[in-house]
């Protein structure tokens, strides 16, 4: 994940620099270019914007959403209506909030929600009862959110491997506005001055005292320089307290070349095994020390893209936990390559055995069948802190199939992703206390014959909550045949009875 975190001086700005950002490709989802107009390029939405309002209920049709409806003579199966998930229960004064079990059913992470005073209070009521948590809030908004729910999870987002500076010209130029974070109350720009900078906090390449990123704007750091080191712990240390966080995502925390070389200035090597050995080093001692640094009182989520790298060495040990940004999939129309698939899966599934937190990240494009691929691999993969995200826009969106009552896994996940593919089905099978879910990650379709007979469910709309803080969409269940077939790049999720 890159954002582009810009402020309310950087908001007229947005349009020009989209419009002149230069072609890059980059591995991280939430770069891709292919994405949703609304997730193509991430940005900070400061408390400026409140006088806006929420956007009209309408505003989802203009976008259209999945709508799947069923035919006027075919009424559905079944239907299920949504309910708030219990909030969670405070935490002792000062001691860490808990990540929620999820063990039993989905459960949503929110990427990032506008400042609240864009929204309802229905729709707050929504995002502080149906997430998990989110990112980005100032205190003010944090406190209102937790007033609702007293545990939703707050994560401060920083760069992990740079300084936010301006956003670039077509020519690399930082000519834009300025990248800003939360600080307590209010948004700040990240760039504290050239009085504050020093040269040795920079990371140097081809003679050149310092490396910028042309299609986000941040400088490149030495972070195992120990000034550097010192002044960035101590100020994201204050942040936290300051805006009552429970723990901190690292952004772009890859070996810097992964994102492609050319898209940086002075450029950085295509492939080079002793700078990406020298930076897996960087990185895993980077982690380590800022871990060290926040303790048991904060959690640390660096994003790791996603994370199918072959050369990429790094453990990513000292974390909590990761987001996989480009997860099961490269975006809503490009499956991964099958090794691909499995590497990422198998990185997954080593991190939960550890009990490390995921954060399945996905952008879709309004197509039932991707996000239902989406869901059945969040269902084939997850542990007892994992969540699932499938980000629209910063509004609160919800999506039907988030609510389908699978119940809780009949056993840990494995391993390893190849113990459990069924050969006897040709797919990748989980079962749970109500139900199972396939997978078919490959390249072809596969005609499946279940041993029991299911409903499969079948969501229909979802998208953006409107004002009303109603969820959008509903559930349908229809009966299997004795045999189906699932296509490529589908998941399927299966219910043994009706709810």
């Amino acid at each position: 994940m890159l954002d582009t975190p810009y402020g309310p001086v950087g908001l007229l700005l947005l349009a020009l620099a989209l419009v002149v950002a230069p072609a890059v490709r980059v591995p991280h989802v939430r770069e891709a270019a292919a994405q949703p107009p609304e997730a193509t390029h991430r940005l900070y939405l400061p408390r400026v914007l409140d006088a806006a309002g929420p956007p009209p209920v309408a505003s989802t049709a203009a976008r259209p959403l999945p709508t799947a409806s069923p035919s006027p003579s075919e009424p559905p199966a079944a239907t299920v209506s949504p309910s708030p998930a219990a909030p969670t229960a405070p935490p002792e004064p000062g001691a860490a909030r808990e990540w929620p079990d999820t063990s039993d059913g989905i459960h949503v992470f929110n990427d990032q929600l506008p400042g609240l005073g864009n929204l309802s209070d229905a729709q707050i009521r929504f995002a502080a009862t149906r997430y998990a948590g989110t990112q980005k809030m100032t205190r003010p908004d944090a406190d209102r959110l937790r007033a609702i729910n007293p545990g939703f999870l707050i994560l401060h987002y920083r760069l992990g491997i740079g300084l936010g500076y301006r956003a670039a010209d077509a020519a690399c130029e930082p000519s834009g506005g300025p990248l800003q974070i939360v600080d307590g109350d209010r948004w700040v720009e990240e760039w504290p001055g050239e009085a504050v900078v020093r040269p040795s906090w920079f990371f140097r390449h081809a003679g050149q005292p310092r490396v910028f990123f042309c299609p986000f704007g941040w400088y490149l750091m030495d972070v195992a320089d120990p000034g550097y080191r010192g002044w960035w712990l101590d100020e994201v240390v204050r942040q936290l307290e300051a805006n009552d966080d429970d723990g901190l995502f690292a952004d772009s925390t890859s070996v810097p070349n992964y994102f492609g070389g050319d898209i940086w200035r002075p450029e950085l090597p295509p492939i080079d095994p002793a700078f990406e050995a020298g930076w897996t080093r960087r990185l895993d001692d980077w982690l380590g020390a800022i871990k060290a640094r926040l303790g048991s009182r904060y959690r640390l989520l660096p994003n790791v893209g996603s994370w199918i790298t072959t050369r990429d060495a790094t453990t990513y040990a000292a974390a909590d936990g990761v987001m996989i940004e480009g997860f099961a999939s490269s975006s809503a129309t490009q499956l991964l390559a099958p090794g691909d698939w499995v590497l990422q899966m198998d990185r997954v599934l080593g991190l939960t055995a550890r009990g490390g937190i995921v954060i399945a990240q996905h952008y879709p494009d309004g197509n039932v069948r991707d996000r239902m691929f989406h869901v059945a691999n969040y269902l084939l993969i997850k542990g007892a802190q994992s969540y699932l995200n499938m980000e629209a826009g910063f509004w609160p969106e919800w999506w039907p199939e988030y609510d389908i009552p699978i119940g809780r896994y009949a056993a840990p996940p494995p391993p390893r992703v190849a113990e459990l593919f069924d050969p006897a089905l040709g797919v990748y099978r989980r079962a749970y206390a109500r139900g199972e879910v396939l997978v078919n990650p490959g390249p072809a379709p596969v005609e499946v014959a279940p041993a029991l007979r299911a409903l499969r469910a079948i969501p229909e709309g979802g998208g953006l909550v409107p004002a009303d803080g109603r969820a959008p969409g509903s559930l349908r269940y229809e009966a299997l045949p004795s045999t189906f077939t699932l296509g490529a790049g589908e998941g399927a999720v299966l219910l043994y009875e009706a709810p």
